[in-house]
């Protein structure tokens, strides 16, 4: 996930949304209610990162 994302790809933040869901699932079948608050936690900054990413610009291409 981390590698996709740092590499500018939004597939990076869908997996990692992904990741958290199985995180709650952990947490919930092991009833470790801090993987609970932590999985929400990432999955706010995930969603919040993937709603604001945009495809990285080619260097040396003027804007417009």
């Amino acid at each position: 996930m981390l590698w996709l994302a740092g590499s500018g790809r939004r597939s990076g933040w869908i997996v990692g949304l992904c990741i958290q869901a199985l995180w709650l699932s952990y947490g919930i079948a092991t009833q470790q209610w801090g993987f609970l608050v932590s999985a929400c936690a990432y999955s706010l900054v995930i969603g919040r990162n993937l709603a604001k990413w945009k495809p990285p610009v080619e260097s040396g291409t003027p804007p417009g």
